[in-house]
């Protein structure tokens, strides 16, 4: 059986992956899949650091979630309100506060 602790642990795990997905989702929208990004053209740095240093990477996470790009590019700017957004989804609450 769970503990609450565990409980919690395992749907803030969830909440973080949902509010990765949903950002991604969001800012893939309107993006051009032909348009260059500097990660495009060089690959990912991170991934390129590992490669160098013949390292296998220990965190990696889907594609569906895009999220070393999305941490790289300012989570502070919207991560804790993507987060709140994500909690809100799973827990079925629909205000904005």
């Amino acid at each position: 059986m769970l503990s609450s602790a565990d409980l919690v642990q395992e749907f803030i795990g969830e909440a973080v992956a949902t509010a990765f997905e949903m950002e991604n989702t969001r800012r893939q929208e309107g993006r051009d899949p032909l348009g260059l990004t500097m990660s495009g053209l060089g690959g990912c740095t991170r991934r390129n650091a590992y490669s160098i240093a013949r390292t296998p990477p220990t965190d990696e996470y889907g594609p569906e979630e895009a999220r070393m790009a999305l941490l790289g590019t300012g989570v502070h700017d919207w991560f804790l309100s993507a987060l709140a957004r994500a909690i809100r989804k799973l827990i079925g609450t629909t205000t904005s506060r």
